[in-house]
């Protein structure tokens, strides 16, 4: 099923798969189903339509709230953000309070992964399936970065999300401010990062395969090939003309 999309039949797939993830856990109490049913919605993420994303954000962002009052599972809150950050359909201003509340998080553990990896799902300038009218705004995005820019703590982590938020794209509008961006390229050459993390800041480079596993944060099924478009990661219109998908080699 991952990413969701991909092969004719996906969106059937899907709905099923969606709608029986949607009903209450027989086992409502345990972690691991919780935290596994969570894992399942975001690996599908990109099957699921914007009606339904939103319907899915406001359910889950219902039940963080009532767990405000007590200390709630770590592990289960990683895996609400990483869901959150993989729903590309959400509105930009729903994405960008999602990332500030993480900007503020970042602060106070500047070496954490899942916040980290979120904030540069949420300030991407190439979405991995979502439209362009849902990407944060370039403003917005260009200061997450330069509050990943000012962070003691530096990790590769840190690097790929800055490399996601800072990457030049074909569209002005979604580009972030060329002196932010030109502190971004050089703080990672100084800290060593590969040059093919960042030729993508200082030039449009068509997305590769390595991009999409990086924004889906973790490895592709084996079989599955990336083809590009200047809006999204992954895109086949002769499969689904109204979004992208992937495609199994001949």
């Amino acid at each position: 099923m991952r990413p969701g999309f991909g092969v004719p039949g996906d969106d059937a797939r899907v709905n099923d798969l969606r709608t029986i993830a949607s009903n209450e856990l027989v086992f409502a109490d345990d972690l691991q189903c919780q935290v596994e049913r969570l894992v399942l919605l975001r690996r599908i993420a990109g099957g699921i339509n914007a009606s339904e994303q939103q319907a899915l954000y406001r359910k889950h962002t219902r039940r963080a709230g009532g767990k405000k009052k007590g200390r709630g599972n770590r592990q289960l809150e990683y895996e609400e953000w990483r869901l959150f950050a993989s729903l590309e359909h959400l509105l930009a201003s729903t994405r960008a309070s999602l990332g500030h509340e993480l900007v503020a998080k970042i602060g106070r553990e500047p070496g954490d992964a899942i916040w980290l990896w979120s904030l540069g799902r949420l300030g991407a300038r190439i979405p991995l399936y979502g439209p362009p009218h849902s990407v944060v705004a370039a403003e917005v995005a260009g200061e997450w970065l330069k509050a990943l820019l000012d962070l003691s703590t530096f990790t590769a982590v840190t690097a790929s999300a800055i490399a996601l938020i800072a990457r030049c794209t074909d569209d002005r509008s979604r580009d972030i401010d060329d002196a932010i961006r030109e502190q971004a390229i050089s703080r990672l050459m100084v800290l060593g990062i590969a040059e093919e993390t960042i030729q993508p800041l200082s030039k449009y480079v068509s997305p590769e395969r390595a991009d999409a596993v990086r924004s889906f944060g973790e490895s592709l099924p084996p079989g599955l090939q990336v083809v590009s478009s200047s809006n999204c990661l992954l895109s086949v219109p002769a499969l689904r003309s109204s979004g992208p998908t992937l495609s199994k080699p001949a």
